[in-house]
């Protein structure tokens, strides 16, 4: 959880296409919630832009009605605000600036599925376009897509799902979701997901599970791609596989010992703090655990 005073913004965004340089922001969906992930606030905003600037396969996709924009669109400056006032509103995230004399500011911690790689890119884009600071983390998104992505580690195709589409996992988890690509129906549920994930996976999902063998094997090691120099593979292969063994099994008893949500927000902190991709190829990491 997060601490009783904070608050992690769940945003999303429509799009009039896929590229923040120059496709039109055309609705905003924001949901603050607090250190229990309880929802406390919400904003949804439609925005006025060039339907010309806009691919027509785009608009489709994500719900654009032409009556209801002209009926409810703000104008983008308009619209703009709102977003930054939300946001400003619900900033709890302490940073200094990075030149002399390193002046403190607070921003909002953000939240969204595929959002590191796409809506938190786009937000910063938007503001960059009006040159406006924008009060929120753009590049530090906690992202639902993300840690489903770890959750699967270990998992084989048949078990997990065919995507990790926002709709196709609400529905493997029962999560509502009425209205995909809509922003405000999109970020509530991604809110849902979030809370399940982060409160050490409150429902027992036979496809979503955080298996520590395979994630340890991950995490500990690094396995050269071969034998140095002059070292027959005979004798290489079986004296490092049997040290990486060795380093994963006293961290995996130590993890067995705990109780199951404190495992699991431990290895997900492991994986948040190793680098990605992955140092060892996940056919070796195979041949270790069955090895």
């Amino acid at each position: 959880m997060l601490d009783p005073h904070d608050r992690l913004v769940v945003f999303d965004l429509e799009t009039g296409g896929l590229d923040p340089l120059k496709h039109p922001v055309i609705q905003v969906a924001m949901l603050a919630l607090d250190g229990a992930y309880r929802e406390v606030d919400h904003l949804e905003v439609k925005v006025r832009f060039d339907v010309a600037a806009a691919e027509p396969e785009a608009l489709a996709r994500n719900s654009y009605d032409p009556e209801t924009w002209a009926r409810e669109a703000l104008p983008e400056k308009n619209a703009r605000q709102l977003v930054v006032d939300f946001l400003k509103t619900h900033a709890t995230l302490q940073k200094k600036g990075k030149n002399p004399p390193h002046r403190p500011y607070t921003v909002a911690r953000l939240c969204g599925h595929n959002a590191a790689r796409f809506d938190g890119e786009f937000l910063a884009a938007w503001f960059r376009r009006a040159d406006l600071f924008c009060p929120a983390a753009c590049y530090e998104v906690l992202d639902t897509l993300q840690l489903l992505r770890w959750f699967r580690l270990g998992v084989t195709d048949a078990d997990g799902p065919e995507t990790l589409e926002l709709g196709v996992v609400c529905n493997r988890m029962g999560i509502p979701l009425d209205n995909a690509h809509d922003a405000l129906a999109d970020v509530r549920a991604t809110a849902e997901l979030a809370r399940r994930l982060l409160n050490s996976m409150a429902l027992p999902l036979p496809w979503l599970r955080v298996p520590i063998r395979p994630v340890i094997l991950k995490i500990v090691g690094n396995l050269p791609e071969g034998p140095p120099r002059g070292a027959p593979e005979s004798v290489w292969r079986p004296a490092c596989l049997a040290q990486y063994r060795a380093d994963a099994e006293r961290i995996m008893q130590a993890l067995e010992s705990l109780p199951g949500g404190t495992r699991d927000q431990l290895l997900i902190l492991m994986l948040e703090k190793t680098a990605s991709p992955f140092r060892v190829p996940f056919s070796r990491l195979e041949e270790v655990d069955h090895g």
